[in-house]
């Protein structure tokens, strides 16, 4: 492996792990898993598959942008979209938190968002945002055949899950550590305001 190469994977790897570090990416799989009274197992699964959702379809914008050009890359389409179902997910939340029964708890999870369609919007919102970041490297990769692609590819799926899988898994431990009065009262309408913050600061 020649210097350019070893560069290229470096710029991917520190290019992936920064973008990860968006909230987004991490912080709303620990909220609704929690919300929903998922273990940690099934919010760790959950996010791993959304992780490689969310690299596949980078790799496939960025083979398009190598085959149609860049306007598609910086089509501010992909974040909007994103923003939306974060908006979404907190918008329920908040919903569900209005519409409670008097004297029940948050926690209690009588009235939470089903599996499936929290899964699913989890699933969609990191699917149409792609890293970005990494669309320009593409271009360099090309240059070194479709073995540097491959390479590329595996370098950003193990960053890229990898940290979320970490980030994800102490937000959780985080939330569980904190029991107040408040919180177990209002704990959706807590995270349906933070998922929507989220999704505000996107857009």
């Amino acid at each position: 492996m020649d210097a350019q190469a070893i560069k290229i994977l470096g710029f991917a790897f520190a290019a992936s792990l920064v973008h990860t570090l968006i909230p987004s990416h991490w912080l709303s799989f620990a909220l609704v898993g929690k919300a929903n009274g998922w273990k940690l197992r099934r919010i760790l699964a959950v996010t791993a598959a959304a992780g490689c959702l969310h690299i596949l379809s980078t790799v496939l914008l960025g083979v398009a942008v190598m085959l149609i050009g860049k306007q598609l890359a910086e089509s501010e389409a992909f974040d909007k979209i994103s923003a939306l179902f974060l908006l979404a997910i907190g918008f329920i939340y908040v919903l569900l938190h209005l519409t409670k029964r008097e004297g029940e708890h948050d926690h209690e999870h009588s009235q939470e968002l089903p599996g499936k369609p929290a899964i699913t919007a989890l699933f969609l919102m990191l699917t149409f945002s792609p890293c970005e970041a990494v669309i320009p490297m593409f271009f360099a990769a090309a240059t070194g055949g479709v073995g540097l692609l491959i390479l590329m590819t595996v370098v950003l799926l193990v960053t890229t899950v990898g940290a979320m899988l970490i980030l994800t898994t102490i937000a959780y431990k985080g939330m569980e550590n904190i029991k107040f009065h408040f919180i177990e009262h209002n704990e959706r309408f807590i995270i349906g305001v933070i998922l929507c913050m989220m999704g505000a600061a996107l857009l």
